[in-house]
């Protein structure tokens, strides 16, 4: 039980938030996605995920990092709906971790170039409504880039009506993800919160501010692990923050912050042998330069 914790909570998961000095306008918009064909953006995505795992009367402390590069091809833009191809570039992880404090022998690290040369294809309409996704990965990869919320936080969910700065509206977003071993699944149920914030000219763009908390977060699932069934339980929170070129809708720079906490418990075993964790996840998505 022990080995196999920090693997499904660090993918399960998920300084201040951005700072802006720049001119505020205070306009209604009808936020839409506004892509070309044939056109491609570049995004250099990095984490940072702490996590806190009570097993066997100690606590160990594990920490991700992760960097990545990725690029977005849109390959068809037809009747309303935007076809793009999400391909990494490069990227790799850092995982170390810090077992119980009283037996520091015990602290260990690992290095891999896990998500390098993932492809996913995603179909939405102008509204950010996800139509189809389409993968050929190894589900380990894919369970890297849904952990770090980087789909839905790049193809953003906007209203349908017009908003003025105050506005709000709520973006649902449910991930199953097949287990990192074994066989089973984990579902992680979010409705979060939006509200547009103002428009502001930044870093050369004519940008819509959204900022967004959740306002209910469950985590759900059930995974079979070397003969063992388990139950996986939790809940958590989610603040977010993005600026969107408003010429495009996809976004300049957007910010995650996740915190969850979580129960693994074998199926219908007593509760003293439950695990508990707590979880702490920072994500940076930046637009970066056209070559």
């Amino acid at each position: 039980m022990h080995v196999i914790v920090p693997t499904i909570i660090a993918f399960v998961c998920a300084g201040p938030l951005l700072g802006l000095q720049a001119a505020v306008q205070d306009d209604d918009v009808l936020m839409r996605l506004s892509l070309k064909p044939n056109s491609t953006y570049r995004y250099s995505v990095s984490s940072i995920l702490e996590q806190d795992v009570d097993a066997g009367g100690g606590i160990s402390t594990n920490s991700v990092k992760s960097d990545l590069d990725l690029s977005i091809a849109v390959t068809d833009v037809t009747l309303g709906r935007s076809t793009l191809r999400f391909t990494s570039e490069n990227g790799g992880l850092r995982t170390s971790t810090r077992q119980d404090e009283r037996m520091p022998i015990m602290d260990s690290a690992l290095r891999s170039n896990a998500g390098k040369g993932l492809t996913v294809t995603v179909t939405c309409d102008p509204t950010g409504r996800v139509l189809n996704f389409s993968d050929r990965n190894d589900h380990g990869d894919l369970a890297i880039l849904s952990g770090m919320r980087v789909f839905d936080r790049i193809v953003m969910q906007f209203p349908k009506e017009r908003v003025r700065p105050g506005d709000r509206w709520i973006s649902e977003m449910i991930d199953t993800m097949p287990a990192p071993q074994g066989e089973g699944s984990i579902v992680t149920t979010i409705e979060l919160e939006e509200r547009f914030m103002s428009i502001v000219d930044s870093l050369g763009y004519s940008c819509w501010v959204v900022e967004g908390t959740s306002s209910s977060m469950r985590i759900r699932g059930g995974l079979a692990v070397s003969g063992m069934n388990i139950d996986v339980s939790g809940d958590g929170t989610m603040k977010t923050r993005a600026l969107i070129d408003s010429r495009t809708g996809l976004p300049v720079r957007s910010e995650v912050e996740l915190h969850n906490s979580m129960v693994l418990r074998a199926a219908g075993g007593p509760e003293e042998l439950a695990v508990p964790s707590n979880a702490r996840m920072r994500v940076v998505i930046m637009q970066r330069p056209r070559r």
